[in-house]
């Protein structure tokens, strides 16, 4: 980092998040104030850096990780932000629980279109955390927690009187005149006394490095921090000397250099960009003819990802009989709009032109749709897109890989020929959508050197995915 770098000051912008029952979650983006709020570093976020979320303890707000902003979001975008019914942000309508303030957190990655993140969470937000690994591991680059516990019970008795006695005072004065926030309070501090209870079995598919941080004076019995030490697959222990909980407090320094430990661990052999040369050479990309006899196989294809999908986690959303749908399939296909890739061959080599009859069925790796309409106005509810509606453009769908290719780089090459169309035909830019939970596709999209721009909100009925839609971008030069 050079010296002009390291001296930029860093911007605060405040984003808010509303959640579907009303809630409206404040989020604090902390970056250089050099990176623009732009198409390519929308918010404020890099994304050639992976940003770090912070999630702050029960009735506190995201002032909490100032050291920690002040310390490393010259280098990486710090998002911070205040949970429901704390800080700034509102209560909403449904029951205060550590699932549902998980659930927001990754909600406000995929508003800000962040589709991986480090995570570091302190007390209740560090049970947040661990519950955000659980629920969406992929989307979770590192793991810090400090001071966090699987059950009430991993709470020392003199924290549990503590807490009771102030949950009743606070219940008392919410029955008052004098009442004011004093009921969502009282909800919070109950939350501690009945919340969590998280299994140390559903911590085993968190894979990401991980550092588990507790003070040896803590609230948190040292029992419960070596049992999620324990837990996950890829953890550090760290019990800090003469600190109690609130280790931000008492130990900023440890904090941040375990945390930056953590976070250059899941960081060591990142990923560079992808282009051309990177596109196998066993693989050959040919447009399919309009024979019907192609449904057949092609369905076929999208049923193996359709089964992939129904495991618990899978990143895309997909849903047998929501999507794809059926009946576009069949127009696409009849309309000679696929790309197909197929393992070469001797009869289908890597110079193979014209049109791929059904004869190549056995060899189809992967598949891609194309047209000139993403599907998306600018009168989408809480935006539209951020581009000229008037750009003559090539649009990818449904592309998919056979997940008995994947780790072959079909994908990248579907892609790359989906690039190359638009070249041939003198289109102005390749623009496609995808979810932010969607973390392969994203990757792909970002290292295939695509423009990230604002999502929008698209909800798709019938899919169990984030209402929220990325928009990515590659400007072609003009002919």
């Amino acid at each position: 980092m050079t010296s002009a770098e390291s001296e930029d000051p860093i911007r605060e912008t405040c984003v808010v998040v509303r959640m579907p029952d009303g809630a409206d979650i404040h989020v604090y983006v902390h970056a250089p104030s050099s990176v623009p709020d732009a198409p390519g570093t929308p918010f404020g976020v890099r994304r050639d850096v992976t940003p770090l979320v912070c999630l702050h303890g029960n009735c506190e707000d995201h002032l909490t990780f100032r050291a920690v902003v002040d310390s490393l979001a010259r280098e990486r975008a710090v998002i911070t932000i205040d949970s429901r019914g704390q800080g700034t942000s509102s209560r909403g309508i449904d029951p205060l629980s550590y699932e549902l303030m998980a659930a927001d957190a990754l909600e406000v990655m995929s508003r800000l279109g962040v589709w991986e993140a480090h995570l570091l969470g302190f007390s209740d937000g560090g049970i947040e955390a661990l519950l955000m690994a659980r629920r969406a591991p992929r989307r979770i680059a590192s793991l810090t927690v400090m001071g966090a516990n699987l059950t009430p019970r991993g709470l020392t008795d003199d924290a549990r009187d503590a807490i009771e006695d102030s949950w009743e005072r606070a219940e008392r004065l919410s029955r008052s005149r004098l009442a004011g926030d004093m009921s969502t309070m009282a909800e919070l501090l109950r939350l501690m006394l009945d919340e969590p209870h998280i299994g140390t079995w559903s911590l085993e598919g968190v894979d990401c490095p991980s550092c588990v941080m507790a003070g040896n004076h803590d609230l948190v019995r040292a029992e419960e921090t070596e049992r999620i030490a324990d837990a996950l697959p890829h953890s550090c222990l760290r019990i800090v000397s003469d600190a109690g909980h609130d280790l931000l407090a008492d130990a900023p320094d440890d904090v941040i250099r375990e945390l930056s430990a953590t976070i250059s661990r899941a960081e060591a052999g990142g990923r560079g960009p992808l282009s051309a040369a990177d596109v196998p050479e066993d693989v050959v990309i040919l447009p399919l003819s309009n024979d019907p006899a192609w449904l057949v196989p092609v369905n076929a294809l999208y049923d193996h990802v359709l089964d992939v999908c129904a495991d618990a986690g899978d990143p895309t959303g997909w849903k047998r009989g929501n999507w794809p749908i059926p009946c576009d399939i069949l127009t696409r296909l009849a309309e000679g709009g696929f790309l197909g890739a197929f393992e070469a061959s001797a009869g289908v080599g890597a110079q193979a032109s014209g049109t791929a009859g059904p004869e190549l069925a056995s060899r189809l790796v992967g598949l891609v749709a194309t047209d000139g309409d993403l599907g998306i106005s600018g009168d989408v509810v809480g935006a539209g897109p951020d581009w000229s509606e008037e750009d003559d453009v090539l649009v990818p769908h449904l592309l998919a890989v056979d997940p008995r290719a994947r780790g072959r780089r079909v994908s990248v090459a579907l892609l790359a020929a989906v690039i190359r169309r638009a070249e041939g035909s003198g289109r102005q830019a390749v623009r496609l959508n995808t979810s932010p939970e969607n973390v392969p596709a994203n990757e792909l999209y970002q290292r295939m050197g695509l423009l990230l721009h604002k999502p929008v909100y698209l909800p798709y009925e019938g899919l169990d995915i984030t209402p929220w839609s990325n928009l990515w971008e590659l400007r072609l030069p003009r002919r």
